[in-house]
């Protein structure tokens, strides 16, 4: 069986997650490598589906990731580099669900699924036009499993519980909203910018389908060979046979 960082491999998963749509492509990258039924990944918490992203990016191009942010104080673009570890330093809660005291209420809180964030993407506009706010607020309400009265009456989650909610959910899946910590070197003002694994995981895996095609490309060209062959060859053979080509 081939390695999940073979170039077969990469061309396998880039392929299975270019045909998802963009709010899904995470799950479908991690089910791709896998080889687990999507409805199975979704059904993971959003930061547990994302420490396996960011493990399975770890398997495809290594520890180092190069992160980009934009400082708000003197927009000078801002890079830094992070270990995969770095990003997989919070632990999840070992309940599933956390109670959590708001007022005169007793709310149940749960984590939110890769696959109910997904869902609420897509009904609140989806392909990068949602309305994030409606997105929020619907998605806090998904995750309050009861909401009771301190004589456990049922009760409607009033809108000033946001707030706890998110924290209850933080506490409950903390790789669920990634922040890096960046220092802007011209003006030495730091700040924080948002990760999005699936994101960044997907442009990796875009960059490198597109070198391998062109790879597999020139030397089908120049040989006759046959894509799985080519892809059968490690990098640095199909680097060295590349240059016989050009020369």
């Amino acid at each position: 069986m081939q390695g999940l960082g073979s170039g077969a491999a990469v061309l396998r998963i880039w392929e299975d997650a270019a045909a998802a749509s963009p709010e899904r492509r995470g799950s479908a990258i991690v089910a791709s490598a896998t080889a687990q039924p999507v409805r199975e990944i979704e059904a993971l918490p959003l930061g547990r589906r994302d420490r396996r992203l960011l493990e399975l990016r770890r398997g495809l191009f290594g520890e180092a990731i190069e992160a980009r942010g934009d400082c708000p104080a003197c927009a000078a673009a801002v890079e830094a580099s992070f270990g995969v570890g770095h990003m997989l330093d919070g632990d999840a809660a070992a309940s599933e669900t956390i109670d959590i005291v708001h007022g005169d209420l007793r709310l149940t809180v749960c984590a939110p699924s890769a696959g109910e964030i997904a869902a609420l993407t897509r009904q609140y506009g989806g392909d990068g036009d949602a309305d994030i706010e409606s997105v929020r607020r619907a998605l806090l309400q998904s995750c309050v499993v009861r909401c009771q009265t301190a004589s456990g009456k049922a009760a409607d989650l009033p809108e000033d519980a946001d707030a706890a909610v998110a924290a209850a959910v933080e506490t409950l899946d903390p790789l669920a909203a990634i922040a890096l910590t960046l220092t802007c070197p011209h003006c030495n003002a730091a700040f924080e910018t948002p990760f999005d694994p699936t994101d960044f995981v997907w442009r990796e895996l875009a960059t490198a389908a597109n070198r391998l095609l062109w790879e597999v490309d020139q030397l089908a060209r120049a040989y006759s060979w046959p894509e799985a062959d080519i892809l059968a060859l490690s990098p640095t053979r199909r680097r060295a046979y590349l240059e016989i080509a050009a020369g």
